[in-house]
């Protein structure tokens, strides 16, 4: 049994040993994580993002596990382990790109929030330009996210013309007449 245990952690790529560091780190330190890129002292709203968080975490475990498995019981198949290879690259990546959405809202929200200070406590609120600012890190990072997984699921078919920054700057370019005259 730990012989077999010791074969599958040396089958296991270095991306994928990587990833279980990342996946681990993230699910220990989440609450931290969240608490730090809140504005607001709603636990309502931190509990529902570190589920969501916490949830993200857990399914990339469990396809790192399938991708375990599978390496076990299909040896000869490379089809199955480059599968969930891509699945769990995939998984990856919406969960970086979670968290990298969350610390651009926080970072807007500061930045162009406005602070309040009720009964002893400072809360930072939203402002039109701060809202405007956050959806447009939520599009750039999702817009972003979508380009990496396509590149990942090697559909670059779609994207000859252009790479992620050209994708970037059409969409910047073509939306420029909604949000750039109200920021100028």
């Amino acid at each position: 049994m730990m012989e077999t245990l010791t074969t599958l952690f040396n089958n296991v790529s270095q991306f994928d040993h990587f990833a279980l560091f990342i996946n681990l780190l993230i699910f220990l330190f989440s609450r931290k994580i969240i608490n730090s890129l809140s504005p607001t002292n709603d636990e309502k709203a931190i509990n529902n993002r570190l589920r969501i968080l916490r949830m993200l975490n857990l399914i990339l475990f469990l396809v790192y596990c399938g991708s375990i498995g599978a390496q076990y019981l299909f040896e000869g198949s490379d089809h199955a382990t480059h599968l969930f290879t891509l699945i769990s690259e995939t998984g990856l990546t919406l969960m970086v790109a979670y968290i990298i959405g969350h610390i651009f809202k926080f970072n807007v929200l500061r930045k162009y929030g406005k602070q309040k200070e009720i009964d002893g406590e400072t809360t930072i609120y939203e402002t039109y330009q701060s809202e405007l600012f956050g959806l447009l890190g939520y599009l750039l990072v999702t817009i972003s996210a979508l380009l990496v997984i396509i590149n990942i699921w090697n559909m670059t078919g779609l994207l000859e013309v252009t790479s992620l920054f050209g994708g970037l700057a059409i969409i910047l370019f073509s939306t420029k007449d909604v949000w750039a005259p109200d920021n100028i």
